[in-house]
């Protein structure tokens, strides 16, 4: 979770998915389609996140109006965006 509203939508969230992923598979050999995560109908934001990172809705879990996301098995590293730290 980004908590302060001046660091959302600055790509730090694709990049940390993007390096554990890449970690957990190469180092830990944890097979693509063992990554999953749950995220809230109303959340747009996350949602679009782990579709960008390859994600496919999985299953919708309705008393907890939650979509279950998997990881594709054919997941391609997406090009990491350079961030300029500290941001302005």
């Amino acid at each position: 979770m980004i908590a302060e509203p001046e660091f959302r939508r600055c790509g730090l969230a694709r990049e940390a998915l993007s390096l554990l992923i890449a970690y957990a598979h190469t180092t830990l050999a944890l097979p693509y389609d063992s990554f999953f995560a749950r995220v809230g109908y109303d959340n747009a934001a996350s949602l679009k996140l782990f579709k960008s990172l390859r994600f496919i809705e999985h299953k919708r879990v309705e008393v907890f109006r939650e979509v279950e996301l998997r990881l594709r098995e054919n997941f391609v590293e997406p090009p990491i965006e350079r961030v300029d730290w500290p941001m302005p």
